[in-house]
C-alpha cells in the first residue's frame, strides 16, 4: 500500500486531487513554542466538509519569499515562509490536534493547473471553514497592543504608537483578505496567541481614530481597515444564485467596481489583482471562461482578456475610465500593454465620475434588471446624487422614467484585438494646463496647510484662465466665465458626489477669489518662487481662512475640490471650454466624446494616425448632453486606439 500510495505523488510530494471540488487540509500536531512544526496534508472534499471535517482557514501574507524556515510535513522537510512559520507556531496546541486550511501547503504551488482550480474555489474553501484566522504576527508589541486597542484604559503615546504600528500590518493591503473576510463566517483576528473577534477589532479601531491620527495623516491601511469593514457589512447576507448560464453573485458590486475600490491594495502575483476579485463580482457568471483564474496565462493576457470580456458582454466603454499612472514604470512583459486595457499594478487614485447606468429600452442585455435601472434613478433624485450622461439628449432621460434613448458604443478591434476602434467626435484640443493637483500638497498636512496648498491650486487655475484671456483686466471675468471656473473647479460635485447647492458655492468662490486677488496684489502678476510662503501667511494670518460666517461652505469647497482633483488638473480647450483632465494631459491632447460614452475621454494624437487613451475627463457643458444637441456640429470618426 505504501508503494501504491507513493505513486500518486508528484515530485513535489503531493498527491494528486481526484476531481474539481477536492482540496487538502493542514493537521498540524501538538506542540510547545520553539519545538519543531510538524504536520500532515489530508484530502477532503470541500462540499462535504462540514460533515466530513471540520477546519480553520488561515489569512495571511506569505511575507518575504527570502525569509524562509523549514517544517516537516507528511514526514519530509518543506520550507515555509518566516511569517507562515511564526503563525503556525503560535497557532498549534499544546496536546492536541489541530486542522487548518493554509493556501502555501494546501495546494500544490507548483502545479499551475491545481492553482486555478483551487483558486476558483477558495471562496467556498473560506466559506465552509468553522472560522477564518486572521493572523497579524507574532511579534510581543503588537499584542499588547491588540489588548490595549480591546481595553477601556485611556491611551497614552506609546501605547497610541504600538497600536498605529498594529494598524498598518500588511494584511490590511492584501486584496486577497477581502474575500477571505467577506466569506468568513467567524473572522478571528491573531495575534502572538491573543484574539480578537474581528467585530469587535474593527469597532475598537473606530473608537480610537480621533485619537491615533496625526494631522494630516492618511494612511493607506488605516482606510483600508474600515472599507473592509463597511464591505464585510455590506456582503453579509452574499448570496449565490445558479441560472442558465451558470453561478454568479446577485449582491453587491460589479468586478469594474470592485476594482476600482481596491486600488489601495496589493498582490504579490499581479494577476491577483484581478483573480481576487471574481469570487465576490456580482456581474461574472461561472460561465465567463474569459476572466475566470488561470495562472496558465502571462499577466498581459489576463488583463487583456478581461478588458475583452467586459467590452464586448456591457457594449460601452466605461472601462476607459480605470486611470493609470504612467509616471510609474510598467512591470516586465506590461510594456506593450495596450493604452485602452487597465494596467491594475499601476492605477491612478483619481476618482472616476458618477455616470447613469448603461441600460435602456432600446439595449437590453441578457444580465438587464428593470429594478436596479429604476432603484439607481430614484435613488439619485431623492439624494442629490450628480450623474453625467454626455451621450444622452439633455431632455431624453428622465429619472422615474424609462425615456432613455441612447446609441451604444459603436467599437470594432483589429491587429489581433491590441487596437480597438471606437465611433466619436472631437470636440476640443487641450491648449493651456494648470499644475496638477498634487504639486501643492504636502506630507503630514495640518489644516492650515491643506487650506493653504489647495488655496495655492485655486490661484493656478486662476492665472491659466487669466493667461488665456489676453487683454482683459485681472480679477475682471463675464459672469458666464466665472460660473464655468467654479463649476470646473469641483467638477460640479460636492466631496460626496451629490449636485452642489449653486448659490452656496458660488459665494464660497467669490470669497475664495478675493483671497487670491489680495496676494495677487501683493506680489503682482510675476512667478514668485515665495508663492507658497505667501498663501500660507495669508491664510495664517487670518487665524481661519474666511470669517465664521463662511467657513463651513469653504471648507466643503476645499474637501470637493480635494476628492475629485486627485490625479487631475485643470485645462483649457482651443475653443475655451473648461476642463478637469487626467495629470498626464499635456498641450495637443484631444477631448472626444464616444458613442456610448457617459463622460469625454482624453486621447493623445501618436504616429500612423493611431491614439493612445490618456483617461476620462470633466468638460463643462457637456457633461449633461449638450454635446449631442449640437447635431452636427462634431462629425463623428473613427479613433483607432492602441
Amino acid at each position: 500500500m505504501a508503494v501504491a500510495a507513493e505513486k500518486v505523488r508528484n515530485g513535489t510530494g503531493y498527491r494528486e486531487l481526484r476531481n474539481e471540488f477536492e482540496s487538502r487540509v493542514l493537521v498540524l500536531q501538538p506542540g510547545k513554542p520553539g519545538q519543531p512544526i510538524e504536520c500532515s496534508l489530508k484530502e477532503i472534499g470541500i462540499r462535504n466538509a462540514p460533515h466530513e471535517i471540520h477546519y480553520e482557514a488561515l489569512s495571511y501574507v506569505w511575507g518575504d519569499p527570502k525569509e524562509q524556515e523549514s517544517i516537516m510535513c507528511d514526514g519530509m522537510p518543506r520550507l515555509v515562509t518566516k511569517n507562515l512559520y511564526e503563525a503556525l507556531n503560535s497557532l498549534r496546541y499544546l496536546e492536541e490536534q489541530r486542522t487548518l486550511w493554509v493556501d502555501a501547503l494546501c495546494i500544490d504551488q507548483a502545479n499551475e493547473q491545481e492553482k486555478t482550480q483551487q483558486v476558483r474555489m477558495m471562496g467556498e474553501i473560506y466559506a465552509r471553514s468553522r472560522r477564518v484566522l486572521i493572523w497579524l504576527g507574532a511579534d510581543e508589541a503588537s499584542e499588547i497592543a491588540l489588548n490595549t486597542l480591546l481595553g477601556d484604559s485611556q491611551l497614552g503615546e506609546e501605547d497610541r504608537r504600538a497600536i498605529r504600528v498594529l494598524l498598518t500590518k500588511p494584511w490590511l493591503t492584501r486584496v486577497w483578505c477581502i474575500q477571505e473576510l467577506i466569506r468568513a463566517t467567524d473572522p478571528v483576528v491573531v495575534v502572538g496567541r491573543s484574539t480578537a473577534s474581528w467585530d469587535d477589532f474593527a469597532n475598537a479601531s473606530r473608537r480610537t481614530e480621533t485619537q491615533l491620527q496625526q494631522p494630516g495623516e492618511n494612511i493607506k491601511e488605516k482606510q483600508n481597515l474600515i472599507f473592509l469593514d463597511d464591505i464585510r457589512t455590506k456582503y453579509k447576507h452574499f448570496t449565490v444564485s445558479r441560472g442558465e448560464r451558470g453561478t454568479f453573485r446577485v449582491q453587491g458590486h460589479s468586478l469594474l467596481e470592485l476594482l476600482f475600490l481596491t486600488r489601495n491594495f496589493q498582490a504579490s502575483d499581479p494577476r491577483d489583482k484581478l483573480f481576487a476579485l471574481i469570487g465576490l463580482a456580482n456581474d461574472v457568471h461561472s460561465s465567463d471562461w474569459e476572466v475566470l483564474p488561470n495562472y496558465s496565462l502571462a499577466v498581459l493576457e489576463v488583463y487583456h482578456r478581461f478588458a475583452l470580456w467586459y467590452i464586448t458582454r456591457r457594449r460601452n466603454i466605461e472601462l476607459f475610465s480605470f486611470g493609470v499612472d504612467r509616471d510609474a514604470p510598467p512591470l516586465a512583459g506590461l510594456d506593450t500593454l495596450p493604452s485602452w486595457v487597465p494596467d491594475l499594478t499601476r492605477s491612478d487614485m483619481a476618482r472616476p465620475f458618477p455616470k447613469l447606468h448603461y441600460l435602456s429600452v432600446d439595449y437590453i442585455d441578457i444580465r438587464y434588471d428593470t429594478g436596479k435601472e429604476l432603484e439607481d434613478r430614484i435613488m439619485r433624485l431623492a439624494t442629490g446624487a450628480q450623474t453625467f450622461h454626455a451621450d444622452l439628449l439633455p431632455d431624453s432621460w428622465h429619472p422615474l422614467t424609462r425615456r432613455t434613448k441612447f446609441t451604444p458604443a459603436h467599437i470594432a478591434f483589429s491587429e489581433a484585438a491590441m487596437v480597438i476602434h471606437v465611433l466619436g467626435a472631437q470636440i476640443g484640443k487641450i491648449k493651456s494646463l494648470g499644475r496638477p493637483f498634487e504639486d501643492f500638497k504636502i506630507s503630514n498636512q495640518t489644516d492650515t496647510d491643506i487650506a493653504s496648498s489647495t488655496l495655492q491650486w485655486i490661484n493656478d487655475c486662476w492665472r491659466v484662465i487669466i493667461a488665456s484671456r489676453e487683454g482683459e483686466q485681472h480679477g475682471i471675468f463675464a459672469e458666464e466665465i466665472f460660473e464655468a471656473a467654479w463649476q470646473t473647479m469641483v467638477c460640479e460635485m460636492t466631496e460626496t458626489g451629490n449636485r452642489p447647492w449653486k448659490d452656496r458655492y458660488r459665494k464660497a468662490f467669490r470669497s475664495l477669489f478675493e483671497r487670491c486677488q489680495i496676494l495677487e496684489g501683493q506680489r503682482g502678476m510675476s512667478e514668485s518662487p515665495d508663492q507658497e510662503h505667501g498663501v500660507h501667511s495669508l491664510v495664517e494670518s487670518n487665524g481661519k481662512i474666511f470669517t465664521r460666517k463662511k467657513e463651513r461652505i469653504v471648507a466643503e469647497v476645499l474637501a470637493s475640490e480635494n476628492e475629485w482633483y486627485q490625479s487631475r488638473r485643470f485645462a483649457i480647450t482651443d475653443s475655451g471650454q473648461f476642463a478637469a483632465v487626467p495629470k498626464r494631459a499635456r498641450d495637443g491632447d484631444i477631448v472626444c466624446l464616444f458613442d456610448g460614452g457617459r463622460v469625454p475621454y482624453v486621447l493623445r494624437p501618436c504616429n500612423n494616425g493611431y491614439f493612445e487613451l490618456v483617461g476620462e475627463c470633466y468638460l463643462h457643458g457637456f457633461m449633461h448632453g449638450e454635446g449631442k444637441a449640437d447635431g452636427m456640429a462634431y462629425p463623428n470618426q473613427n479613433f483607432p486606439i492602441r
